[in-house]
């Protein structure tokens, strides 16, 4: 079963693109506007462009689409956009069923039934595509993070009860990964891949300096490098955990699971 989940799509910029010359950063990539423009007109009508100012990136929206994550152009019309999650939920499909050596653009389309032409519409190469995917699933995953977190801070910010919020969150954690399709493999890629490396550090990082200022109002003795160290390591335990349990489903999974939250807390506070 699919975990229908909405990445960030739209994310911002400072400066409004106007003059052919001008350049568009984003991520790592650098495009010139009027190479934008061309390939535009070449894949439909360009009816619009300029930038959007949201809380991440950069962006360029051109007519029915959103140039976001490494030059990925991001449908925003119905019907292309139930093509681009199509080929988004195949490629998982094959990361499920076959690992991460069977992706490519070819094994997508022939699962999808598009050309490839249209993958090469939304996606620069398979890459490109999983660092779609791999963005969709942490920002699923600092989510939970984020929600249980605000949860903890409105009910009870002490020490009191902190291990049953923690163990809400590997919980949660957890059958976010076994719904997501592909996310074994994924999670695997977001170790093993540079770029998605970063993104998943990139992550981590964010969800520890959120727990930090937790960490500092209940022990406010600890200095705030102590205290972000306590907290990365309290996160990379909750997610070693959890892929732990992918790995291996012979395991109890809710006694592995409070072994690790009671674990998570002593690393956490102690």
């Amino acid at each position: 079963m699919q975990l229908q989940m909405r990445g960030r799509v739209q994310r911002g910029c400072r400066t409004l693109i106007r003059k052919p010359t001008e350049m568009l950063l984003h991520s790592n990539l650098c495009f010139e506007t009027r190479d934008i423009f061309t390939y535009c007109a070449y894949l439909s009508e360009l009816t619009a462009a300029e930038t959007l100012n949201r809380s991440y990136g950069r962006v360029l929206t051109m007519g029915d689409m959103v140039l976001d994550i490494d030059g990925v152009f991001v449908p925003r019309q119905e019907r292309a956009k139930k093509t681009y999650e199509k080929i988004l939920l195949s490629a998982q499909e094959i990361l499920e069923e076959c690992g991460i050596e069977a992706l490519n653009s070819n094994a997508v389309v022939e699962r999808a039934g598009v050309t490839a032409p249209v993958f090469y519409r939304y996606f620069k190469n398979k890459h490109v595509l999983l660092a779609v995917l791999g963005d969709r699933l942490i920002e699923a995953q600092n989510d939970i993070y984020l929600d249980i977190a605000n949860q903890y801070n409105e009910n009870e910010n002490s020490v009191d009860n902190i291990e049953v919020y923690v163990l809400e969150t590997l919980k949660q954690t957890y059958d976010l990964h076994r719904k997501f399709v592909g996310a074994k493999v994924l999670l695997a890629a977001l170790r093993a891949i540079p770029s998605l490396s970063a993104m998943r550090l990139k992550g981590n990082r964010e969800m520890a300096n959120v727990t930090t200022e937790q960490l500092m109002l209940i022990r406010p003795e600890l200095s705030r490098n102590e205290a972000y160290e306590r907290t990365r390591v309290a996160i990379e335990i909750g997610y070693s955990i959890v892929e732990m349990l992918l790995d291996d489903k012979r395991l109890p999974r809710m006694r592995i699971l409070e072994k690790a939250a009671a674990s998570i807390v002593c690393a956490y506070l102690n």
